[in-house]
């Protein structure tokens, strides 16, 4: 067999896994779905726990950069590259140059009359429910007290040039709505329950707002990943469809002209 035909063939299957990584992310997120719209738990100590609870009090922490205030501030600075990938396209990388919270390490948590706390060092917020405030900048300012050994490690693990920094911060405020998915730590000999990752997610989920709007977005994105995997291996098939009726024709000419001789 010619080396040519072996090209819609080629086209196809990588056109096809692209499709099946979007169904795979789409399965992911209907688990997720799945997992987060279980009924409301109580808050019982040593239990996984789904609950709509509020931000405690706490006393008030500003950001030196952004001036903002919450309870509790997480704050990140990376360092962004640009180059030219192997299409002359302009691609980008980046690389975390340092992350610090900004106020207390634990935040209280309520639901009605109880209460349960926040390690800090466990919130990992999620861009698709919980976007950061983020800032290009092209040095940084002294205020965000970052080491240029950092800003040096960050470097020699990015690819290309310099192309800026950015600095993105996520505020928890007093009195907040969040739905909480996760698991709770048996009472400390104080009393206080900690919060730990659901043993099936791997992680704390805090989003903003209430259960069921939460439940509806995430299966809202697990749809959009599945008609893009549609769309991707549609966009396979047909050029694939073209490329191999090209080749059968150019096949079938010869045959064609030496018939009419």
């Amino acid at each position: 067999m010619p080396w040519k035909w072996i090209l819609p063939l080629v086209w196809l299957v990588a056109w096809s896994l692209a499709a099946r990584a979007f169904w795979g992310a789409a399965r992911d997120q209907n688990a997720e779905a799945d997992r987060i719209g279980m009924p409301l738990t109580d808050v019982d100590p040593g239990q996984d726990v789904r609950v709509e609870a509020r931000v405690g009090r706490g006393p008030r922490t500003e950001s030196p950069f952004s001036k903002r205030e919450g309870v509790a501030i997480l704050q990140r600075v990376g360092y962004v590259t640009s180059y030219l990938d192997s299409q002359d396209k302009t691609a980008w990388d980046s690389a975390r140059i340092t992350s610090r919270i900004l106020g207390p390490k634990e935040v209280w948590l309520d639901v009605s009359t109880q209460h349960f706390v926040l390690p800090m060092d466990l919130f990992e917020p999620d861009g698709r429910t919980w976007p950061s405030l983020q800032k290009h900048l092209s040095s940084l300012p002294a205020e965000l007290q970052v080491s240029p050994d950092d800003v040096e490690r960050a470097k020699k693990r990015c690819r290309g040039k310099f192309d800026h920094f950015t600095v993105d911060e996520w505020v928890i405020e007093e009195g907040r709505e969040l739905f909480v998915v996760g698991h709770l730590s048996a009472r400390d000999p104080h009393g206080t329950m900690f919060l730990e990752p659901d043993p099936v997610l791997k992680h704390i989920e805090l989003i903003p707002g209430k259960q069921a709007d939460a439940v509806v977005k995430r299966r809202g994105s697990a749809s959009g990943l599945r008609i893009a995997g549609w769309i991707v291996l549609g966009l396979g098939f047909l050029p694939t469809l073209i490329l191999t009726v090209l080749l059968v024709r150019s096949r079938l000419r010869p045959k064609s002209a030496a018939g009419t001789s």
